[in-house]
């Protein structure tokens, strides 16, 4: 609500009837009351600039302007001439006419801006604002969406599905097939296949409707794929897989045990070394944090649970944790793992026969052998040829990624979880190692 603007017209000015005349009060000072007669005077008033005032004053001309308290359209002025004179707002027209542009119609209209109501809803014809919407969405009414979801559900499952279903009833078609890709009727194939029966008259000299099996059609069943009395498959390779090559070593003599008159792995208790340990002439301590490399051969499936060395000198103040022997694939996975061999490794002239913490099933391939020690006096491990930097007879004929004995990394505490065997240097001592 607002002020009324109230005087300023010819029929608002201070008047004094004397006689028979009525004269106009320049100056004339006066109140404002909301009765002709009695009633309370009113106070809550300002003049034209909206100056509180609660008196109204006559300009020089004995016009009387002012504003009245606000939504109060009529009022009472007394100039104290023994009577009270009616004055009306001379507003209202104007507001009037801004009541089709600033309000909205009851039969309906766009608003401009929000309504906002005063609270909660109480009965069914109220409006709700938005807080009441997103509570009731929230909370739920749980029975409600259960119950649509249930019902969505149920209808859903009468379908069939456009991406493909199983029906539980006939389908009925509008008739024969007249594309390719149309469906048939029973009727339609029934017709083709003559006499209604839909089979054929012969497969493979069998008539009827009728099933083949592998044997029908001198073929081998998808079941014998690398089985018993079956056919072997190619991997990715067109090899076939190690695990389907039948293990030959009971009704033949296999290679890797026909050692003739000459000691071999077995003889010694182990699965495979790197040479006859009898032919080792040199011992030599390893470089601190250096990983060495000695590639092993098998030549059949087996598991490895025991790397084995052998020291000639004792190491001594070997740092602990940080001594370790262990198991890589040729590609430089490491597959196994011994306990820290600190203290293992400070006897002399000992057979080291150090337990993986993990034993590992391995196909037959290519293996390495890795160890690592560091401390003040690392321990002299038995080897072939030492002939110094590069030249170790052990990697004749070899390259890059393919040498016997080398060195993986450097600077290490303990064996990474892979090294790079196309990066590993050539290295001098043929160490002695062997698998159990």
């Amino acid at each position: 609500m607002s002020r009324h603007l109230f005087g300023l017209s010819a029929a608002d000015l201070a008047m004094e009837k004397v006689g028979d005349e009525v004269r106009l009060r320049a100056g004339a000072v006066g109140t404002v009351w909301d009765a002709l007669v009695g009633g309370t005077q009113i106070t809550d008033l300002t003049d034209l600039a909206g100056n509180p005032i609660t008196q109204i004053t006559a300009d020089t001309e004995a016009a009387v302007g002012f504003y009245g308290p606000d939504g109060v359209s009529t009022v009472y002025a007394d100039f104290g001439y023994s009577r009270r004179f009616l004055m009306m707002a001379v507003d209202l027209g104007d507001q009037i006419d801004s009541l089709s542009t600033n309000k909205l119609d009851l039969t309906g209209g766009t608003m401009l801006g929000p309504i906002i109501t005063s609270g909660v809803p109480s009965v069914s014809g109220e409006a709700v604002n938005k807080a009441y919407v997103d509570s009731e969405v929230s909370s739920g009414d749980a029975a409600t969406f259960t119950s649509a979801q249930a019902y969505t559900d149920a209808q859903a499952a009468l379908k069939v599905s456009k991406a493909g279903d199983a029906m539980t009833g006939p389908l009925t078609l509008p008739g024969n097939p007249t594309s390719p890709l149309h469906a048939a009727t029973k009727q339609y194939v029934d017709a083709l296949g003559g006499g209604g029966s839909g089979a054929v008259s012969s497969v493979n000299g069998q008539t009827g409707v009728v099933n083949l099996t592998a044997a029908n059609v001198g073929a081998l069943a998808t079941t014998a794929r690398g089985s018993a009395n079956g056919v072997a498959s190619l991997d990715a390779a067109t090899k076939v897989p190690t695990n389907q090559i039948p293990d030959l070593t009971s009704t033949y003599l296999a290679f890797e045990d026909s050692w003739g008159n000459q000691w071999g792995p077995a003889d010694q208790g182990l699965k495979a070394w790197s040479f006859d340990p009898s032919l080792a002439v040199n011992v030599s301590a390893p470089v601190g944090g250096s990983v060495y490399l000695i590639r092993v051969k098998l030549r059949k499936a087996t598991t490895i649970s025991k790397v084995v060395m052998f020291t000639v000198a004792a190491g001594s103040g070997l740092t602990a944790n940080q001594n370790y022997a262990g198991l890589y694939t040729a590609s430089g996975t490491r597959v196994g793992i011994t306990a820290n061999q600190s203290s293992a490794w400070t006897t002399a002239n000992n057979t080291l026969s150090m337990s993986l913490t993990s034993a590992y099933s391995a196909a037959a391939g290519d293996y390495y052998v890795a160890f690592v020690s560091n401390g003040s006096t690392r321990p002299g491990f038995v080897c072939g040829t030492e002939l110094g930097a590069t030249r170790t007879a052990g990697n004749a004929n070899l390259s890059s990624g393919g040498y016997r004995y080398c060195i993986g990394a450097t600077g290490q505490t303990s064996l990474p979880s892979s090294i790079s065997i196309a990066s590993a240097t050539p290295d001098a001592n043929a160490y002695w190692v062997g698998l159990a």
